[in-house]
C-alpha cells in the first residue's frame, strides 16, 4: 500500500501488495479502537470499510482456506522447525490435519502468490509432514492441546455421526468443555473417510491417528448403533444428554434419472466404494464404464482396475 500524506485515501497496488496486512496489524487502531473512526485517515478510511478489511488484506492462502486456517503462521513456524507450535496453529481451526494433509483439493495452493513466481508453497504437504511429526510426537501434542481444554461445563453431549462432519464437532465441543459421546451405525468411526476414501489415497493409519486424538481428549465413541431401529432419538434424550447433533452424512449417491441405471450390472459409486473398501469383492469383467470425472468417479476408476 503507498499513502501520500496523513489524510490521503489509501492506494493499494495490488502488483506489489502481498496482502500479508503487515499495515493493518501494525496499525493503533488495532489497539486502540476509537482510531477506526477517524474517516478523515488512512486507518479510519481502512476500518470503515470491513470489505477492504476482510479481502483486501487477509492473505490469499487464508481466504481461499474454507477454514480460514493461518497458513502463514504454521508454515512460517515449519520454515524455522517449531512443528509442534506449527501444529497447535493448525489444530486450532483443523480437527482432521491428517486427513486434510492427504485428501484435501488444496485451494491455498491456488491462490498463494509465491505461484506468480515459479511454484506456490506446497501447502498441503507442508501440513502431511507435520502430522506425521505429530504421530511421533503424539502424547506431547495431546498435553498440548489438554492445556487449551476449557474447563468442564458439567453439559453432555451426543453427536450421531462418526464421520468428518461428526469427528469435527466432537473435537470443537470438547474442547469447549462439553461431555461427549459420538454414535455411528458403523462399526468403526470415520464415515465416508473409511467408507467412500481408498486406502490408497487416504492410508487408514492417518485417519486413526486423527481419530486417536479426539479420543485421547475425553471423546467417547458408541460404534454399531442405528438411531431410529436399536435407539430412538427420545431414548437418548432421556439418558440425560442436554444435546443432540445430528451429523448423518450424504450416503446417498446421485442418480442419473435415465432408463437403465437400475438394471443388472450398473453399480452405484458409493455402494461399490464401501463394498471394496469394506473388505468385500465385486466381481467385474470385461470394459468397465465411470461416468464422472471427480475424485469419487476417479477413485472408482481407480479401485476397480485394481
Amino acid at each position: 500500500m503507498t499513502v501520500e500524506g496523513r489524510t490521503y485515501k489509501p492506494v493499494v497496488d495490488r502488483d506489489l501488495c502481498q496482502r500479508c496486512s503487515v499495515c493493518v496489524r501494525a496499525c493503533p487502531a488495532e489497539y486502540l479502537p476509537d482510531l477506526r473512526h477517524d474517516k478523515d485517515t488512512v486507518r479510519g478510511y481502512v476500518y470503515t470499510n470491513i470489505d477492504l478489511v476482510v479481502t483486501e488484506f487477509l492473505p490469499p492462502c487464508v481466504a481461499a482456506c474454507p477454514l480460514g486456517q493461518d497458513v502463514r503462521e504454521y508454515v512460517q513456524l515449519l520454515s524455522v522447525g517449531k512443528v509442534q507450535d506449527a501444529l497447535l496453529i493448525i489444530r486450532k481451526d483443523n480437527p482432521l490435519p491428517g486427513v486434510c494433509g492427504y485428501v484435501c483439493h488444496h485451494p491455498c495452493e491456488q491462490a498463494c502468490v509465491r505461484g506468480s513466481w515459479d511454484d506456490p508453497v506446497a501447502i498441503r504437504e507442508l501440513k502431511r509432514y507435520a502430522v506425521h511429526y505429530e504421530i511421533d510426537h503424539q502424547e506431547e501434542i495431546i498435553e498440548a492441546l489438554k492445556e487449551r481444554k476449557h474447563s468442564a461445563r458439567g453439559k453432555k453431549v451426543v453427536i450421531v455421526g462418526a464421520g468428518p462432519a461428526g469427528l469435527a464437532c466432537a473435537f470443537e465441543l470438547v474442547m469447549q468443555g462439553y461431555t461427549i459421546t459420538v454414535m455411528d451405525a458403523l462399526a468403526q468411526p470415520g464415515g465416508m473417510l473409511v467408507g467412500a476414501i481408498p486406502p490408497f489415497r487416504l492410508p487408514r493409519y492417518v485417519i486413526e491417528h486423527d481419530i486417536g486424538i479426539i479420543r485421547s481428549l475425553g471423546v467417547e465413541f458408541i460404534p454399531s448403533v442405528r438411531i431410529g431401529k436399536e435407539l430412538t432419538l427420545q431414548e437418548i434424550r432421556r439418558d440425560r444428554f442436554d444435546a443432540v447433533v445430528l451429523a448423518i452424512g450424504t450416503w446417498k449417491d446421485i442418480a442419473l434419472g435415465i432408463p437403465g441405471e437400475d438394471t443388472s450390472g450398473c453399480l452405484k459409486c458409493l455402494d461399490f466404494l464401501n463394498t471394496v473398501n469394506a473388505g468385500h469383492a465385486i466381481n467385474l469383467s470385461g470394459t468397465v464404464l465411470v461416468i464422472g470425472g471427480g475424485n469419487a468417479a476417479i477413485d472408482t476408476a481407480r479401485t476397480a482396475l485394481r
